[in-house]
């Protein structure tokens, strides 16, 4: 059952987008959700959407719900230049698209008067099942609630340890999909967890690092060549 405060818990609800028709599809999925479920509190997209992309995005689908427009950085050049031209982007536009998500909270954050004290961040494809009480789920100043990802192995093969803190080590945890924070943790999160995404994207394109993955490739071609 809520927590006795949980009415009184203000939550805000945001989730990563791009003005793309198969995020339009989720994000129609997931303000749908919201409504359905009458989850306390308010919904906003984050929606990466470059001026030229504005010019031909239908208007329907910027305002099928509360949207906070910011610059796509999939097309930014100072983040992402050395990666336009990479062979191994997702098939949707040049660039390294996941700069979005910490940059569209950071910038929503930067710009917008946010007075809820909770902040739920979901992935664009999810659903909310049953109203979320922040409260009863042990959220506070300090503590953020999360999902276990065990696949996240990189906080265990010494991966991360190229990047954090030896003093901090004992805190990794394998942990995504959806995170609630109180607002004035997530406040001094979102730039250094811009700053972090981008000394990792440039650990990952350091030319002996791109030299060893063409290699992997190359081998495991050979063996599937080889394997028939």
């Amino acid at each position: 059952p809520p927590s006795p405060s949980f009415h009184r818990a203000s939550l805000h609800v945001v989730f990563s987008a791009e003005c793309i028709p198969a995020f339009d599809w989720q994000s129609c999925g997931l303000f749908y959700s919201f409504h359905r479920v009458k989850q306390p509190g308010r919904i906003t997209r984050l929606l990466a959407c470059s001026a030229e992309q504005l010019k031909s995005y239908p208007r329907v689908n910027l305002e099928m719900g509360p949207t906070f427009v910011h610059e796509n950085m999939r097309f930014d050049h100072e983040f992402n230049d050395d990666e336009m031209n990479d062979e191994f982007h997702d098939q949707k536009g040049r660039g390294y698209a996941s700069y979005n998500k910490p940059y569209s909270v950071h910038a929503w954050l930067e710009k917008v008067d946010v007075r809820e004290t909770y902040i739920l961040m979901m992935d664009t494809d999810m659903l909310l099942r049953a109203p979320v009480d922040p409260i009863a789920l042990g959220v506070r100043r300090g503590n953020v609630v999360s999902a276990e990802y065990t696949y996240l192995y990189g906080t265990q093969s010494g991966f991360a340890k190229r990047f954090v803190d030896e003093s901090l080590h004992h805190r990794f945890a394998q942990v995504g999909g959806f995170h609630i924070f109180h607002r004035e943790d997530l406040r001094q999160i979102a730039p250094k967890w811009l700053r972090f995404t981008r000394r990792v994207r440039e650990f990952a394109n350091a030319k002996d690092v791109i030299r060893r993955r063409q290699i992997c490739i190359g081998v495991s071609e050979y063996r599937k060549s080889t394997s028939t």
